[in-house]
């Protein structure tokens, strides 16, 4: 149920219904965490990362980005701390947080290169 709840979010958010689709990531999450469903989790955290980011509310797009990295260091999901990675860059570069977006692209890329992924 957690994951019907993510996908049907992804579409509120396609649709530009922000607020939504991030209550539907929210009772994903509530739902999911209870079960460990690592990648799940996981995947409502990203969204709810990229709703704050694109509603421009950096800090708590950075929260939920690092929330998920550590989840994802745990697990050793290198796919989602690759992710996470390039979202915390992102970010910094959007609040022109030059130094510190580049840090994170390059331990991105590290693990893009690791990972043999092209597409990344």
């Amino acid at each position: 149920m957690g994951v019907a709840y993510n996908y049907t979010g992804v579409i509120d958010e396609a649709r530009g219904n922000y607020t939504e689709a991030y209550k539907k990531y929210t009772l994903a999450l509530k739902i999911l965490q209870p079960t460990g469903y690592a990648e799940g989790i996981a995947d409502a955290y990203a969204n709810m990362g990229n709703i704050n980011h694109r509603q421009g509310n950096y800090a708590e797009a950075l929260n939920t980005w690092y929330l998920l990295l550590k989840m994802t260091e745990k697990t050793g999901d290198k796919y989602r701390i690759d992710l996470a990675y390039n979202n915390i860059g992102l970010i910094n570069r959007g609040m022109g947080i030059y130094p510190e977006a580049l840090k994170n692209y390059r331990i991105a890329l590290k693990i893009n290169t690791e990972r043999g992924d092209k597409h990344e």
